[in-house]
């Protein structure tokens, strides 16, 4: 039995220019299904809020939540009121393969105010997609983006479009009785920036676990980095723990 509700506020930057906003889209409560009432600035009305005029500005809204019996502390809702929009892009080019299918650009790029619309153009770039396909290197891509009358700047990024990954890995000792092994420190891959995957007896996600092993175990590994594939295959040399690199304490050495 609850005797107490707790408030979930996030800071939202909004347009000044764009209406008036429902404050109950900024804020989330539990239990579920009470009451907010928002106080503490001259232009909130009921659970609306009007920025108009107030470009420029911080506002502190205060929100108050009951339901039933159970009331929430009360908390302050931070609005960022501005007549311009923002777009982040990504920092560095962004690899992608030759053979992916295409790209979702808005799941690459955000913006402020959210709740806008963005629009893409650069090399066979269709509405919000990219298609990767026949193309090779660099390739840039211009966003635009606009939320209401709230206009950003445009901004640009790179995707790195690459014929395939290539995938490379190390083999090693290690003891039966020594602690699990991290396999993530025995490949590497180009592009970097994908997923690997490992299976093979004793492994659990990316980890290793030599106990119960014995003699050399081979471990699959798979990379997928957007599409660009590549796999291979590790061994792991299990020791007795009776060998002199066990018993001397050094439970795992990488062979080169």
């Amino acid at each position: 039995v609850l005797n107490s509700a707790t408030l979930l506020l996030s800071p939202a930057t909004i347009c000044e220019s764009g209406g008036g906003v429902d404050l109950r889209t900024f804020v989330t409560a539990s239990p579920a299904g009470g009451t907010f009432a928002f106080s503490g600035h001259a232009n909130i009305t009921g659970n609306n809020f009007d920025p108009s005029g107030l470009a420029g500005s911080n506002v502190a809204i205060l929100v108050d939540y009951s339901t039933g019996t159970c009331t929430a502390p009360q908390g302050t809702l931070n609005l960022t009121i501005t007549n311009t929009g923002s777009i982040a892009v990504p920092a560095t080019a962004v690899p992608v393969c030759e053979s992916s299918t295409d790209i979702d650009l808005t799941s690459l790029v955000s913006a402020l105010p959210a709740g806008g619309a963005f629009t893409f153009s650069g090399p066979q770039v269709s509405g919000n997609n990219f298609d990767p396909s026949g193309l090779s290197g660099i390739q840039t891509i211009t966003v635009n983006y606009s939320a209401g009358a709230c206009a950003a700047p445009p901004a640009t990024f790179d995707i790195d479009v690459t014929g395939g990954a290539t995938l490379t890995g190390s083999n090693m000792n290690a003891c039966e009785s020594g602690n699990s092994v991290n396999l993530l420190t025995l490949v590497s891959a180009s592009p970097a920036g994908g997923a690997f995957t490992f299976t093979g007896s004793g492994v659990s996600g990316s980890m290793f676990d030599p106990s119960g092993q014995s003699g050399v175990v081979s471990i699959n590994v798979d990379y997928d980095l957007n599409g660009c594939t590549d796999n291979g295959t590790i061994q792991i040399t299990i020791l007795s723990p009776t060998d002199p690199i066990c018993t001397g304490g050094n439970c795992a050495s990488v062979v080169i």
